[in-house]
């Protein structure tokens, strides 16, 4: 086996309990050397945890380590293959005695991707996917948990998963780990309920993943997000951008107060602004509001002209068919869930 290994060890900065809800405690993050996984170990770090790293590439993990030194963290990384079991365990073994008994565990490593549609995989690349994103997570879960069990406690967030390969969060069962890393990175609640004005002009509570500090708008009232937006946390920030914070809204789609397809939900205090300055503005709540649609598969959301949302959100509702509905969830698919204008 053959392991390369990279330490930063420097003083604690700001201990006090209240603001590192996580001292004392050992974080190990697979794959935390890029991504989400870097995102995640720096917010662990400040968290007061310190972070062990594994991941393949030596480089990213000085630097990831780097990163955390900076902040003022403690960190350690080894470089490993979560596939091959010996190595992984070697390299657990080797983070422990440096940093001490892992408290809390993140299966993050898996492949990068787009690869592309999981039904069009060929054989070979699903069992790759299995091997590294599936198989890698069960050996440091085993391994995390025979020091867990006996010490009576500890933490373990999966992440992976053979969907997250080909970033179709919303093909993806990992809800569940999204809400942990929304607990463990800031205050508040996990969920966020919003009212948002859906069909014939009534009101609903519209769920999200929390993207934004506790009260954001406390001090401001409801303002639309921006680029940049110092009220957005820093995983928020990601969540935002891959569209994850709306996953919880499936709950609405169960309820019957929004569909897959259909114009976004606003907010009523918005509602009553722009009814009165875009006409026939009041037309997009004769049809139920959904998670994706025309509009946005076109590339307008976000800090996008009003004018245009509208003017696609009623070609829809003029234009409606099944056929369109689903035209509009495969573009959802395959252009992706980033987009630029999205903070």
């Amino acid at each position: 086996m053959e392991t390369e290994a990279t330490t930063a060890t420097v003083a604690s900065a700001g201990k006090g309990a209240g603001n590192r809800p996580l001292e004392g405690m050992v974080a190990l993050v697979s794959g935390g050397s890029r991504g989400l996984g870097r995102l995640l170990s720096a917010r662990l770090a400040v968290a007061g945890a310190a972070i062990a790293l594994i991941a393949r590439s030596p480089g990213e993990l000085a630097a990831a380590v780097g990163e955390i030194n900076r902040a003022g963290g403690v960190a350690a990384a080894v470089s490993a293959d979560v596939t091959d079991r010996r190595a992984t365990a070697a390299a657990v073994a080797e983070l422990r005695e440096r940093l001490g008994t892992v408290d809390i565990l993140v299966n993050n490593a898996g492949i990068s991707g787009p690869i592309g549609p999981a039904w069009q995989a060929r054989p070979a690349e699903w069992w790759q996917a299995i091997e590294v994103n599936l198989g890698g997570a069960f050996v440091l879960t085993q391994l995390a948990l025979a020091h867990m069990i006996p010490a009576g406690r500890g933490r373990i967030i999966n992440i992976t998963s053979y969907a997250g390969v080909y970033r179709w969060p919303l093909m993806s069962a990992y809800a569940a780990s999204k809400a942990a890393l929304v607990k463990l990175t800031s205050k508040g609640q996990v969920f966020y309920r919003q009212e948002r004005m859906g069909l014939d002009g009534k009101s609903f509570a519209i769920v999200k993943f929390r993207s934004m500090f506790d009260d954001a708008e406390r001090h401001t009232g409801p303002v639309w997000a921006v680029a940049g937006d110092p009220r957005v946390t820093p995983l928020g920030r990601f969540m935002r951008r891959s569209n994850i914070d709306e996953l919880p809204q499936l709950w609405n789609v169960l309820m019957g107060e929004m569909s897959i397809v259909g114009p976004r939900p606003e907010r009523p205090h918005f509602v009553e602004q722009f009814r009165h300055k875009i006409p026939q503005y009041m037309l997009r709540h004769k049809v139920k509001a959904g998670l994706t649609g025309w509009a946005q598969v076109n590339g307008w959301r976000g800090n996008t002209p009003l004018e245009k949302r509208i003017e696609y959100d009623l070609y829809y509702i003029e234009n409606w068919s099944v056929r369109l509905d689903l035209k509009i969830m495969w573009l959802t698919l395959v252009r992706g869930f980033f987009h630029k204008h999205a903070y």
